[in-house]
């Protein structure tokens, strides 16, 4: 059956695969779970970026969470950043990241992070952009919208406005 245009690539040819008019061509079950075709699906579903993609493809195929050490140790590894885990654009990248209630990040955080301050072409270009723009007056992260609302509330400039 004709598959909707924008079907992700990854899902169409899996689907194209498993409706082979020779039976022999199809794909097994077990030939399906060990490529990992499914969770690369739903990587590239989930992050948009297709560098920030292929990276979690890359590491973490097989996880919806991670916890930041091994997030921080695979993305500085791999995008040859150069900062320490003390600098202050590592830290805030922390927190932008790392949901605070189960200390993990998560495909959603990471996708919505680099939505805010990609593309990751380049790490460190990325790590700089995203310190150009947190440093801003108006930037306040993930800020809760009752937080923001009072705020803005209650400034006394007209126009005054900020992102979260």
């Amino acid at each position: 059956p004709a598959l909707p245009d924008d079907t992700p690539k990854a899902l169409k040819d899996l689907l194209t695969a498993c409706w082979d008019d020779d039976p022999a061509k199809r794909p097994s079950f077990e030939q399906i779970v060990n490529s990992r075709a499914i969770e690369k699906i739903i990587i590239d579903n989930e992050i948009t970026d297709n560098d920030g993609a292929n990276f979690w493809k890359s590491v973490f195929v097989d996880k919806f969470y991670i916890y930041w050490d091994e997030f921080w140790k695979a993305f500085s590894s791999n995008f040859g950043i150069l900062l320490s885990d003390t600098d202050v654009q590592v830290k805030v990248l922390k927190v932008l990241l790392e949901n605070k209630q189960t200390e993990r990040i998560s495909m959603a955080s990471f996708n919505k992070l680099l939505a805010y301050f990609g593309p990751l072409k380049d790490g460190n270009a990325f790590m700089d952009n995203m310190d150009s723009i947190v440093s801003k007056a108006w930037f306040f992260g993930p800020l809760p919208t009752r937080d923001a609302e009072t705020l803005l509330k209650n400034s006394k400039k007209k126009g005054t406005f900020l992102v979260r």
